[in-house]
C-alpha cells in the first residue's frame, strides 16, 4: 500500500468518525452514577436517564431496589413501568440473585454495579431507589 493511499484511508476514517460522533447518543445520558447515601439515610434516590449505578456495600448488607421508567407504547403513549434490576459484583461480574422478597444480600464487602432492563427503556427518564434493610 502506498503512503498516499494510507493517508487517504486515515483521512476518510477520521471524517467518518467525526460524522458518526455527531449522531451517536448523548453519552451523558448513559453515564455511570455513584451511589452516595446521606449520613444516617437508609435510602438513596436518583431521577434521570443514567443506566449504571456504582456503590460500595458491606458483606451481609441487604438491598431493596425499586426502578421505574418511561416506556413508549404504540401510538406514542408514554407510561411508567417497573424495570428489571440487575446487581453485579464489580470485581467478578457475578450477578446476584434476589431472594423471594426481591431483596439482594451482598456476599462480600466491595463495589457493586446496579443496572436495569429491558433495553427498550434504556436512555429514557426514570427513577432508581436503593434502600438498605
Amino acid at each position: 500500500m502506498t503512503r498516499d493511499i494510507a493517508r487517504r484511508m486515515v483521512g476518510v476514517a477520521s471524517a467518518l468518525g467525526l460524522f458518526l460522533g455527531g449522531i451517536t447518543p448523548n453519552t451523558a445520558d448513559a453515564s455511570a452514577v455513584t451511589i452516595h447515601f446521606q449520613r444516617g439515610a437508609t435510602c438513596w434516590k436518583y431521577s434521570g436517564a443514567a443506566t449504571t449505578f456504582n456503590g460500595s456495600f458491606s458483606a451481609g448488607q441487604r438491598l431493596d431496589i425499586t426502578s421505574t421508567g418511561e416506556a413508549a407504547e404504540a401510538g406514542g403513549v408514554v407510561k411508567t413501568i417497573s424495570r428489571f434490576v440487575y446487581v453485579a459484583d464489580s470485581r467478578t461480574g457475578r450477578l446476584l440473585t434476589a431472594d423471594a422478597s426481591g431483596q439482594y444480600t451482598i456476599p462480600a464487602t466491595g463495589l457493586y454495579q446496579i443496572t436495569f432492563g429491558p433495553m427498550s427503556v434504556v436512555g429514557a427518564p426514570g427513577t432508581m431507589i436503593i434502600c438498605t434493610v
